[in-house]
């Protein structure tokens, strides 16, 4: 599988695409679960992939479990 295609397709731009053709009803309404579906993966895979916890941004942060 190619990551950074996967990255991109699932990306918050496209969620947000998506949300902009159903405010012109190019889409039909039933396409803001899919929008919503993609942002959420879109910041998990933020949540995976970063490296540093500290940021300001809120879904750039690592997971960390805190009472381990």
């Amino acid at each position: 599988m190619n990551v950074k295609l996967a990255a991109q397709v699932l990306s918050r731009s496209v969620a947000c695409r998506i949300r902009a053709y159903i405010a012109l009803n190019k889409m039909p309404v039933t396409a803001h679960a899919t929008a919503d579906f993609i942002e959420r993966f879109d910041r998990l895979f933020d949540v995976m992939n970063s490296k540093t916890p500290k940021t300001h941004h809120k879904w750039k942060k690592t997971f960390v479990f805190e009472n381990c």
